[in-house]
């Protein structure tokens, strides 16, 4: 059995693909959100670290954005506001500053972010 990793794991046309993203005139920014969410949305995270994750991805925005890098910088700041308002641990999500289980969060949420500008920016 082989390992993820090994030559002929993952179909040619993927690799070609994901190359050419981050090969494009415009790959910088994603290898720049790819990091910030990275960084932003570890396994352990912290109040610090999702704020900073949120500024980042504000800065990211300032430049010019194509549609398809508005929608990723939309659905990244959704993704890390959402993080920040979950104030507890459970599964994969952990806060280290919030290191326990809160049983209110233990029915479905739906949580609304109506102060997202539009555009990414």
């Amino acid at each position: 059995a082989k390992s993820i990793g090994e030559e002929g794991d993952i179909p040619e046309v993927f690799v070609e693909g994901i190359e050419a993203t981050y090969d494009s005139p415009r790959g910088e920014f994603n290898a720049e959100l790819t990091s910030i969410l990275s960084e932003a949305l570890g396994i352990v995270r912290d109040k610090e670290g999702l704020e900073k994750g949120i500024k980042a991805l504000e800065k990211l925005g300032e430049g010019e954005c194509n549609v398809s890098e508005s929608a990723k910088l939309d659905l990244a700041k959704a993704m890390v506001y959402s993080a920040l308002s979950r104030e507890e641990s459970r599964g994969a999500h952990q806060r280290s500053d919030f290191p326990e289980t809160e049983e209110s969060f233990a029915q479905p949420s739906l949580i609304a972010v109506t102060d997202l500008p539009k555009g990414g920016k």
